[in-house]
């Protein structure tokens, strides 16, 4: 099979894979299959052309196909040689040059120019690696049963590559160190290393097939989605997960030939963590695609040849000859003349005034903010970050600005135990102009934090920045000083409406808030019962520590007498137990802690909550 229709083949096959595993696979969660198949769908791309199948395509189709292959490469499928025409009627007075010219085919040219790329690529790659190396050589090395921790100041992104598991502890509280080192154990039990490092080879070679960077990116998603079920898989809080991924995925990521904790998109990672498993009905996708590569690849790859005829000569017809001698010099290479007036009207089209320039630059459409904390209004961004700001917003928000030259840094977010409002954040913003702008809300009161605000200046107002609490100062002064405009209207209405809905949930979820208090302050070195609402609609609830006396009125079991109790986290006796009906319980939470004494487990307090609205 002659080289060209090789490549041309087989980068199509790959982007037809690359295609139907997009198209058809990439929701499905059997993360191993689709591991596997993403490389069959290579190793097919590359082996499949060098396959000769029979041409089953009707006559004109192989006619049409003969012909193009012609144009491209016309000395694989010959037409008849025909005798030289005479010439001797054309005499010319170029000066004859004796020596032997040099010539350089477009063959050749294209050539020169992808090995040109490859070198460079691939001397860029072989940096990356020794780069990597001595990074892992100068950092302290700690060795695990799995993995070796590699611990560097200088790593704003986790990573593994291989046995080695490079990290900034000092960026992370100690739970979330220890969901990402499950993550990146997992990338080297599973020896993803390898996947990155044949993904990234094949980039070198085939930098020319936009097909192969989605063929990248896939795979990537698969491991990084392999490495998250498995961590899940393991009794992870999802929710913790969740959020440590935010963390990590607004620091810069650097090699691409390294598993990094937060590679793939932060909203698909997430949106894979909340999917529902595939489920068996789906696996008939898998057969799918590889017919489809099999069809593509009879339909385009060269038939098997049977006989070949070749006619080496024929005979020139006089009339051919005489025809030719007649013939003018002139009138072997005709002029085309072009429309006068489409050429004008082309230069006319091309050639434009810098006035006009300017001008058209100036009535240019301006690009729709896709974040809902963001406004544009002239050459100011004007921002708002509110309780009630979501992990999206925040990557929406840091996308928006790095369209203007700013990069934002997310250093810490908390919410609260129900996942509802931001009670710590600080965030800090560079700007295009080489400011920092730092938001700092860390006060330890776990209530949700004000929205805070403020603008960045761009173009011409560029290094203009201010930042503040929104409801903290004069709208109409603050603004109007720095910008020349009031706060956005847009920005203020989300604010209100976002702070009031987080007011709404605190006063309509109190108890549960409550609850999460009362845990916190026993979950250290002890054990927690909890009984719900349902639970007292029972006719025993002797096991939740209460029991029930005339009129449904409560009192505390025997053993429990003599721990502490508490009503709604405060201090409570048995005398405020039995004041309290059934009705009025909303949980109770049986406390217990180990007694070395009696080696066992023994209860240490009992945690009742009320409903004051029954």
């Amino acid at each position: 099979m002659d080289t060209l229709r090789y490549v041309l083949l087989a980068n199509g096959l790959l982007v037809v894979v690359s295609a139907a595993y997009y198209l058809l696979l990439r929701h499905e969660t059997f993360f191993g299959v689709n591991r596997l198949i993403l490389w069959l769908g290579v190793v097919a791309s590359f082996t499949l052309p060098l396959v000769e199948l029979p041409d089953w395509s009707p006559q004109p189709v192989q006619t049409a196909i003969q012909r193009t292959t012609q144009v491209v490469r016309p000395e694989y499928f010959k037409q008849p040689i025909l005798p030289q025409l005479a010439t001797q009627s054309v005499e010319t007075n170029l000066p004859v040059d004796s020596g032997t010219a040099f010539t350089l085919t477009w063959m050749e040219a294209v050539a020169c120019l992808y090995g040109f790329i490859l070198f460079g690529l691939l001397i860029r790659f072989s940096s990356q690696l020794f780069s990597l190396l001595r990074l892992i050589r100068r950092s302290e090395q700690e060795p695990y049963d799995d993995f070796i921790l590699v611990s560097s100041p200088t790593v704003q992104s986790p990573f593994s590559f291989f046995n080695w598991v490079v990290i900034n502890p000092a960026l992370y509280t100690a739970d979330e160190l220890e969901l990402i080192l499950r993550h990146e154990r997992l990338h080297v039990r599973s020896k993803h290393s390898l996947d990155t490092i044949a993904a990234s080879l094949l980039c070198c070679f085939l930098w020319f097939n936009p097909a192969i960077y989605l063929f990248r990116y896939l795979l990537h998603q698969v491991l990084e989605f392999s490495a998250d079920q498995a961590v899940l898989s393991e009794g992870v809080d999802a929710r913790a997960y969740q959020y440590s991924l935010l963390r990590v995925s607004m620091a810069d990521s650097s090699s691409t030939i390294s598993n990094h904790f937060n590679k793939s998109q932060l909203k698909t990672r997430i949106a894979m963590i909340a999917r529902t498993r595939s489920s068996m009905l789906t696996a008939v996708k898998y057969p799918l695609v590889g017919l489809i590569i099999l069809i593509v690849t009879a339909a385009f790859a060269r038939p098997a040849l049977t006989k070949a005829i070749v006619i080496e000569s024929l005979p020139a017809p006089a009339s051919v000859n005489q025809a030719t001698n007649s013939l003018p010099v002139e009138t072997a290479m005709p002029s085309l003349p072009l429309p006068e007036t489409d050429l004008n009207e082309a230069v006319a089209d091309v050639v434009t005034t810098p006035d006009s320039a300017r001008k058209i630059a100036k009535i240019a459409p301006e690009v729709p903010l896709k974040s809902r904390l963001l406004v544009k209004q002239g050459n100011y961004l004007y921002w708002v970050v509110t309780p009630k700001t979501t992990l999206d917003d925040f990557t929406l928000l840091k996308q928006e600005l790095a369209q203007y030259g700013n990069t934002m840094q997310l250093n810490e977010v908390k919410y609260d135990p129900l996942y509802t409002y931001i009670d710590r954040l600080v965030f800090t913003v560079v700007r295009s102009s080489g400011g920092l702008t730092q938001i700092t809300e860390t006060d330890d009161d776990t209530k949700p934090i004000p929205t805070v605000s403020g603008y960045i200046g761009i173009g011409a107002q560029a290094g203009a920045a201010g930042t503040s609490q929104l409801k903290s100062v004069d709208k109409d002064d603050f603004w109007k000083r720095g910008t020349g405009a009031p706060f956005p209207t847009q920005l203020q209405q989300i604010a209100d409406n976002d702070e009031s809905a987080v007011a709404q949930f605190v006063a309509e979820h109190r108890l549960d808030y409550l609850i999460h208090e009362g845990e916190q302050k026993f979950a250290q070195n002890s054990g927690r019962t909890k009984f719900g609402k349902v639970f007292f609609q029972n006719k025993s609830i002797k096991a939740s520590g209460l029991t029930r006396i005339d009129d449904d009125h409560l009192s505390v079991v025997d053993e429990l007498q003599a721990v502490p109790l508490y009503i709604n986290n405060k201090p409570a006796t048995l005398t405020d137990v039995t004041a309290l009906t059934v009705d009025q319980l909303y949980s109770v939470i049986k406390v217990t802690k180990y007694d070395a004494t009696q080696k066992k487990s023994v209860n240490s307090a009992l945690l009742i909550y009320t409903d004051d609205s029954n």
